[in-house]
């Protein structure tokens, strides 16, 4: 995502949306664009509260525009223009409480108090085991397409620093219900927006969740950077975000970065530094999507009810989709279920793996309902029968459980480790108990002090990696029974 110019290594303009819990911001050192008198740089973020059985919330944003605080009636449009267009695809269930990037551009030098967005095609997906197929689509009815998100505070552009500004999109509360408790096609999109400031390092923030395919790749060293590569977001509909590499970035599944190949999958953890790069900590490199010869990642939920082998082992199952990377859904559309095969020579892994603080190891026996998961392999159209994919890789995401404390298993003097039960709200979860283990260390509690401030009536928001654990085991001392769904979570968030 580039189209911008930098002013003294600066960025004139960068524009980001993050998904689901909080956003990020981006960065680079390429100016790409014509150059603007007096520009800054501008970060975007958007976020997100699930609603139960919401397998997929999408709106395209086709416009961004800021309010002049001097002018009520005078905005900068950052798109579109009469030379940029873009119509980005979001999921804002897709990733929650994650960041991720939606646009960087150049923005004119001022002070603005108020972001316009163009929302476009609202689609809800929402899992319903009483139809057949068991998913119901809504086209969405949006309230307003063009919402006016107030700045707070109202933000000053400036060319010789960088600027970001977070948005929060609350999915729960702009998704409507009937007087049974049941999702409408009704939308009042609720958001707010927050300038972000630079913490203790310089840094703005850490990208958690970029994912896309490499479209260009320079492993050419440029001042304390090794090289860069180019990632295509939003199955192709944004731009391409240059990512910066450092000696010590972890690269998973390649020895180096003149190893990459244009089309691979990646996952990338990054951080946004002073002057705009984004930096990457760890990159998860993955298949290389190939669309011609029908070879793409599919991410979705596992769907009931998996098919088992003598020993445990999944052998086959249902897959909501819910992205593709690249884009093929005139092949396979969105929202709709495939058939996935696993063989002998299926890989296995989790994604990031700098991420996965558990003993455990994902594989054939680790599948179950619920969920997220990234899968590699090629397709097979047939008329009248739901898409075939034969599995290459499968990885498990992490994903943000939603649920309400069920009772603890136990709680460390310290009052942040330990165990407790979860009640998943998701129908899809509901089966399956749910044990989340969390640490002092690495376990962040938001909006609560440690397990012991955790209330039974709240709505708590569990991120991590979903584990299934077939067979009884031990694990730091606790005892698991089997068949459950173990969580380590990275984050217990719980709903104010």
């Amino acid at each position: 995502m580039e189209r911008i110019i930098r002013t003294p290594r600066v960025w004139p303009g960068l524009l980001v949306l993050a998904l689901a819990g909080l956003g990020l911001s981006c960065g680079s050192k390429t100016p790409v664009g014509p150059e603007l008198a007096k520009s800054g740089t501008v970060y975007t973020y958007i976020g997100d509260s699930p609603a139960c059985d919401v397998l997929s919330f999408r709106m395209n944003i086709s416009g961004l525009a800021f309010r002049r605080s001097s002018n009520s009636s005078s905005f900068a449009t950052v798109f579109p223009t009469q030379s940029i267009y873009y119509s980005l695809h979001m999921d804002y269930a897709a990733l929650r409480d994650y960041f991720t990037i939606m646009y960087l551009a150049a923005l004119q030098e001022d002070t603005y108090d108020g972001a316009q967005l163009t929302l476009t095609l609202p689609k809800i997906a929402i899992y319903d085991s009483s139809v057949d197929p068991p998913i119901r689509v809504l086209d969405g009815v949006l309230s307003t397409t063009t919402p006016l998100v107030p700045l707070q505070p109202s933000i000053t552009v400036s060319s010789t620093k960088l600027n970001v500004l977070r948005f929060d999109f609350d999915m729960s509360k702009s998704l409507q219900l009937d007087a049974q408790g049941q999702v409408t096609a009704d939308i009042i999109p609720v958001v707010t927006a927050t300038p972000v400031n630079a913490a203790a390092d310089n840094t703005y923030g850490t990208l958690d969740d970029l994912v896309g395919f490499i479209s260009q790749v320079s492993p050419t060293p440029t001042g304390t950077f090794i090289g860069t590569f180019k990632l295509q977001l939003h199955s192709g509909s944004g731009q391409g975000v240059p990512i910066s590499i450092k000696p010590d970035t972890s690269l998973s599944g390649v020895p180096d970065l003149k190893s990459l190949e244009t089309g691979r999958v990646v996952e990338v953890m990054a951080k946004v530094d002073s002057v705009g790069n984004i930096v990457a900590e760890n990159v998860e490199v993955e298949d290389r999507a190939v669309a011609e010869e029908n070879r793409i990642a599919f991410f979705g939920t596992v769907l009931p009810t998996p098919v088992l082998d003598a020993s445990g082992n999944v052998t086959q199952f249902k897959l909501y989709v819910r992205a593709m990377e690249p884009d093929k859904s005139l092949d396979v559309p969105l929202d709709s279920i495939v058939i996935v095969n696993i063989s002998p020579a299926t890989g296995f892994q989790v994604s990031p793996r700098p991420e996965n603080l558990t003993p455990l190891q994902f594989g054939a026996t680790s599948i179950t309902v619920g969920q997220e998961l990234l899968v590699h392999g090629q397709y097979t159209l047939t008329t009248g029968q739901p898409t075939v994919i034969d599995a290459n890789s499968i990885y498990l995401r992490r994903q943000t459980v939603q649920g309400g404390l069920s009772s603890f298993i136990q709680v460390g003097s310290d009052g942040k480790s330990g165990a407790f039960w979860l009640s998943g709200c998701s129908t899809l979860l509901q089966s399956t108990p749910i044990m989340v283990m969390t640490t002092a260390v690495d376990t962040a509690f938001v909006n609560v002090f440690g397990l012991a401030g955790i209330s039974p009536q709240a709505t708590l928001f569990v991120r991590g990696f979903p584990f299934f654990v077939k067979d009884a085991t031990v694990i730091r001392g606790t005892p698991v029974p089997a068949g459950t769904l173990v969580l380590f979570a990275t984050q217990v968030r719980q709903a104010i």
